[in-house]
């Protein structure tokens, strides 16, 4: 009668020999690969993912209006854009350059027609909020949020229905070229339309979910480092077809719950991914596929969790203490990538 012992190092050399066998059988196979990743242009799916004004860098050009943040006031330099005062509230599409340090000073955007995409700048800003968000979305066609410099946004609110230090009701993305670093008691930033990433280096530090989207969160470029005491990063609507991706940029988390926690679907295409997480470091409810990039789950309960798992390309590595690969209602499909699973039960399973 085999151990368990015995058994955990036969599945280790049979998986080995299956990694093996799926990424290299033939040179033919190989070559074809190679030559797909050579004539691909990188970020080639930020066509149906990412508009222009994601994509727009506006971190050196003239603002429309500049947003200076000192004590308990905050004042806008062109009043037909906005309000000044303790709520500053901006009201029409442009680029604002944001500086200087406040406390409890909340930065609205309210534009009612949706006229335009507003470009909120940060340079070197510094906001401590003890009742209210640092920045709060309540109408807009898109906000974008762009570093320059360094900038640290902190939220200590017990209780708020605003549960996060940014709190946005319409799609927001960030990028720029600097960094902005947000420390929150609740939530790191909650996005109840799309969220987006596409450059620059956001830090969240947050005692709840780092990066909390209700309809899909993609990320395209730029540093995403999350620490959170919650989900690292959580997707869910009730309604839509939501969903996470990252084609480019690099993603690391350390979550006390899920790392990736979707509703919907879950797609790793490109960029560069770690995890460490105490429950699932990815979990899906709907499918899990990566088609390139690379995976290292660096700890987690369960590694990649889903309803089916489909592997076609990158390389992923997972250590789980318990099932490495899990499709907990359909098929664990691997056609191409390099796969290596550590792990203290299964290494794949495929309940289906």
């Amino acid at each position: 009668m085999l151990t368990r012992k015995a058994v955990a190092l036969i599945l280790a050399v049979l998986t080995t020999v299956f990694a093996v066998s799926c990424a290299g059988n033939s040179g033919t196979r190989e070559t074809e690969t190679e030559t797909n990743a050579e004539t691909s242009p990188p970020y080639e799916e930020e066509k149906d993912l990412f508009s222009d004004g994601d994509l727009r860098d506006v971190t050196d050009e003239t603002p429309n209006a500049t947003v200076t943040l000192s004590g308990d006031v905050g004042e806008i330099s062109d009043t037909t854009r906005g309000t000044s005062g303790e709520n500053l509230t901006i009201t029409s599409k442009g680029i604002y350059r944001v500086t200087g340090s406040s406390e409890d000073v909340t930065i609205t955007v309210d534009d009612d027609k949706k006229s335009g995409v507003v470009y909120l700048v940060f340079e070197n800003a510094t906001m401590n909020n003890s009742s209210i968000p640092c920045v709060v979305v309540e109408n807009a066609d898109k906000v974008v949020i762009l570093s320059d410099g360094v900038s640290r946004l902190t939220y200590t609110a017990e209780d708020s229905d605003q549960d996060g230090a940014i709190y946005s009701a319409d799609d927001v993305t960030f990028g720029g070229r600097g960094t902005i670093e947000i420390t929150s008691s609740l939530h790191g930033v909650v996005g109840k339309d799309d969220v987006r990433v596409t450059g620059g280096d956001v830090r969240i530090q947050s005692n709840g979910v780092g990066i909390k989207a209700n309809d899909s969160l993609r990320i395209g470029d730029g540093t995403v480092d999350i620490k959170a005491g919650n989900d690292g990063i959580e997707v869910s609507d009730d309604v839509k077809d939501e969903f996470f991706v990252i084609v480019g940029g690099s993603l690391r988390i350390d979550a006390l719950r899920d790392g990736i926690n979707s509703e919907g679907r879950v797609e790793f295409r490109g960029g560069e991914t770690a995890i460490t997480s105490n429950d699932d470091a990815v979990h899906a409810d709907g499918e899990l596929t990566v088609t390139g990039g690379s995976v290292t789950v660096d700890k987690s309960y369960e590694g990649l969790e889903a309803k089916s798992v489909t592997l076609s390309g990158g390389e992923i590595k997972v250590t789980a203490s318990d099932d490495g690969i899990n499709a907990a209602g359909g098929s664990v499909k691997i056609s191409a990538g390099t796969v290596y699973v550590n792990s203290g039960v299964d290494g794949i399973d495929a309940n289906s």
